[in-house]
């Protein structure tokens, strides 16, 4: 029961981090391509 959980949380604090990345690298994409539109539009 506790590893299950355990488990489940590493799962999900991976799957945060990931995403954390994949938004950070789309918006430094994002940035070199239109350098004006950068703002704190997310």
């Amino acid at each position: 029961m506790i590893c299950s959980l355990v488990n489940s949380i590493l799962i999900f604090k991976y799957i945060f981090v990931l995403k954390d990345i994949y938004y950070q690298f789309k918006n430094f994409k994002c940035s070199l391509l239109f350098p004006p539109l950068v703002g704190d539009s997310f």
